[in-house]
């Protein structure tokens, strides 16, 4: 998915470089004040390919924290995978807790079932950030 962030200039995304890990490149996200709606920044794109009603999915990523709350450390991030217009049917909303700096990266991986038949273009692969 070539993803991009909604909700700017409240979090802004660049591409760094990345050692150790089985991957070369990261997108690190920083916002910068909290949204009033779960919705209201977000790294988005379409998937590459569409999915069929009952295809069984496996989202996996990697996930780190640079600076967290200031209480812990920690950060959090939803992802979703849905339909990207109304009525903005669900397949998957799994809420991710992201450890402390000191504990590195988090491989995750979340499988879920496709609830409907969606062509590429018409579905929305999400990170929601900086929510209440």
């Amino acid at each position: 998915a070539n993803l991009t962030v909604t909700g700017q200039p409240v979090a802004t995304m660049e591409r760094v470089a990345v050692t150790g890990q089985p991957f070369k490149e990261a997108l690190r996200l920083q916002t910068k004040s909290r949204t009033s709606q779960v919705y209201g920044v977000q790294l988005a794109g379409s998937p590459v390919a569409g999915v069929k009603q009952g295809d069984v999915l496996l989202a996996t990523f990697y996930v780190r924290t640079v600076t967290g709350q200031p209480e812990s450390g920690e950060a959090s991030t939803q992802f979703v995978f849905e339909r990207g217009s109304d009525p903005y049917t669900k397949s998957v909303t799994q809420d991710i807790d992201i450890p402390a700096p000191r504990l590195g990266w988090k491989r995750i991986d979340i499988p879920f079932k496709a609830v409907e038949t969606l062509q590429a273009n018409e579905a929305k692969i999400s990170f929601r950030l900086g929510y209440n």
